[in-house]
């Protein structure tokens, strides 16, 4: 029996070794010698550069982003060998960084800043993005703050929470949980906690407001407060917020209730249910592009 139980121990720590070893999302490579990407805009991958995997499919091909190019690139499993996987336990710098939608709507994403790669990590409507910037950028100025501290997570760890955070957690405009979902500072908020930072040198969470001003009032709160045409400029309001529930009126009386700049979810709810902010008026975002129908196997070498 003791011989068994050392066995399984042997074969447990194998077993972590080989999982530990084999190349996930999140983890950074360096090209070790020239090569053609296998994306249907294929690029010239040089020696020494670095890149970040974002996804692995089914055949071992992996994505990557590198911060050379703005589109990410395909390399197939065949020319795996041409990348090493490199150590990431280098301890990184963090930034809020608040990305302004337009005058009032403000969304929180917390960057990542190592020697080897830097990565944005954020919530929203779509879910968790992971990406070597915000993109929800809509070119205007970014605010950004170095937070006090710095994370010895590497990114492979961050890449697997914000996965499983957005597992676990559906997004919601008021955010806190209070309609059973989160939002962008909620997120920004627990993942910091998560790397190691204090979460109290964030700036004040105006998501916290919705908690005292839910129910109908909220519409005449919204209305008095905003001023901006929003809720003046019909019904569409009021009868949006029937349609979504009462989520909606959550998150105008949020927006209702910020002094100065928007808690960016609170905004978006009263934009969806007024009409001014609609699922066509958003592009998608991101940098994917379709993986080439080329298997692995008709790719050169």
């Amino acid at each position: 029996a003791e011989k068994a139980e050392e066995l399984k121990a042997w074969l447990e720590a194998i077993q972590g070794w080989i999982a530990a070893a084999a190349w996930q999302v999140g983890d950074v490579v360096c090209v070790t010698e020239p090569f053609m990407s296998d994306s249907e805009d294929q690029v010239r991958l040089e020696a020494d550069m670095t890149g970040l995997i974002v996804k692995l499919d089914e055949h071992e091909d992996a994505f990557l982003e590198f911060e050379a190019f703005e589109a990410r690139q395909w390399v197939f499993q065949k020319k795996r060998h041409k990348l090493k996987r490199l150590l990431d336990n280098e301890a990184k710098d963090v930034f809020l960084d608040i990305v302004p939608q337009n005058d009032i709507i403000m969304h929180w994403a917390l960057r990542v800043v190592g020697p080897k790669a830097s990565r944005c990590y954020e919530f929203e409507a779509d879910g968790v993005l992971m990406g070597k910037r915000t993109a929800l950028d809509k070119g205007l100025p970014i605010s950004s703050q170095k937070l006090e501290g710095r994370t010895e997570k590497t990114h492979r760890e961050i890449s697997q929470w914000c996965t499983q955070f957005g597992v676990d957690h559906t997004y919601d405009a008021a955010g806190n949980n209070i309609f059973g979902g989160k939002n962008c500072q909620d997120f920004a908020v627990e993942l910091c906690t998560y790397m190691g930072i204090d979460k109290e040198q964030l700036p004040f969470r105006q998501a916290e407001q919705v908690k005292t001003v839910l129910g109908a009032g909220a519409f005449v709160a919204a209305d008095a407060a905003l001023g901006t045409g929003l809720v003046a400029a019909g019904t569409g309001l009021v009868a949006g917020a029937l349609d979504l529930g009462i989520g909606v009126a959550g998150a105008a009386a949020g927006a209702a209730m910020s002094p100065g700049v928007l808690a960016a979810a609170a905004a978006v709810g009263v934009g969806y249910a007024s009409g001014v902010i609609t699922p066509e008026s958003i592009p998608t975002f991101g940098f994917e592009s379709e993986k080439p129908a080329q298997s692995p196997e008709q790719s050169s070498s």
